[in-house]
């Protein structure tokens, strides 16, 4: 798998995704055809976004992020070519309480109840844009 080097979210965008409810996420596929896709909720914590499966290991679109590495997420009109990368608990511990607690913060208890369970603190992803590819402009407030 060949992976494009990525870039850092630019505060602007932070914002906008961190005030998005839920983004549509599509991984890239190894005989190019077109991906699935998938509404997913996401947060924004520790200057990242992290999108985590409620379904655990089993999500296909989770399994599609690590077979593949690279997609696209689209939210408010716009689309970005991403890099998904596994932020498992035993290799970013610290990450995983602010995670966490931005889940409940964004959607409450009711609506994150099944994401902070260990199941799906397994599946937590990293979305991060990839090198060449603009910060979004907006052309109407966010």
């Amino acid at each position: 798998m060949t992976t494009a080097p990525t870039r850092q979210w630019t505060a602007r965008e932070l914002a906008a995704l961190d005030a998005a409810f839920s983004i549509i996420l599509a991984a890239r596929t190894d005989d190019g055809s077109p991906p699935g896709t998938v509404e997913v909720g996401l947060v924004v914590t520790l200057n990242g976004v992290f999108v985590r499966a409620w379904r655990g290991p089993v999500s296909g679109w989770f399994q599609a992020t690590q077979a593949h590495g690279q997609g696209t997420i689209r939210y408010n009109g716009r689309t970005v070519p991403v890099r998904f990368q596994r932020a498992a608990p035993q290799d970013e511990p610290a990450i995983h309480d602010s995670i966490d607690h931005a889940y409940v913060y964004k959607y409450g208890a009711a609506g994150s109840a099944g994401i902070a369970t260990d199941e799906a603190r397994a599946t937590t992803v990293r979305i991060t844009p990839i090198t060449g590819t603009a910060p979004m402009r907006y052309e109407t407030p966010c």
